[in-house]
């Protein structure tokens, strides 16, 4: 392995991410500089797609809970229990 790909490696093992790819030094190969461009832009996408997962995590979960407050709400027991505290309210 040349040691470009080992920094990568060690960069990915580590979880770091970049703002920017880092500069190549002045005699580097045409191909790895490509391939770390494209590494930092992977772990850009990474980073992406684990904020959407987050984000489709909580929205499931809120969906879950609004789903359990529907289900206990419309149970027999405490939906006759609703309906006849309501119709005290209203005096019927």
């Amino acid at each position: 392995m040349t040691p470009s790909v080992v920094a990568r490696l060690l960069r990915r093992r580590i979880g770091g991410r970049e703002s920017a790819p880092p500069e190549p030094p002045p005699d580097a190969d045409p191909l790895n500089s490509k391939l770390d461009a494209m590494q930092t832009q992977l772990n850009y996408v990474e980073m992406l797609l684990e904020g959407l997962q987050d984000a489709v995590h909580r929205r499931a979960e809120l969906e879950d809970r609004r789903n359990e407050e529907l289900r206990r709400r419309v149970e027999p027991a405490q939906l006759a229990q609703d309906i006849a505290s309501d119709a005290r309210r209203r005096g019927v």
